[in-house]
């Protein structure tokens, strides 16, 4: 996640900017081989104070990513 995260901060002639950059096919994949390991890490996301809406976003794909605990 922090890779991807890092690629939507960059700074230009002295200006941070903040863009959207999707998360990649192998970033997702990675997260869903680690399954219910990376649940609790990502889930701590979730309830950052203060908001980073960004971050929260990308916990939230990560996480579904991973899908649901089987039954």
């Amino acid at each position: 996640m922090t890779t991807a995260l890092s690629r939507c901060y960059s700074t230009v002639n002295g200006v941070k900017r903040i863009s959207f950059a999707p998360a990649t096919n192998q970033e997702f994949a990675e997260a869903e081989a680690l399954g219910q390991k990376a649940i609790a890490p990502l889930a701590k996301y979730l309830d950052l104070q203060p908001k980073n809406d960004l971050t929260q976003l990308f916990a939230v794909k990560f996480l579904m990513a991973i899908g649901a605990p089987p039954r």
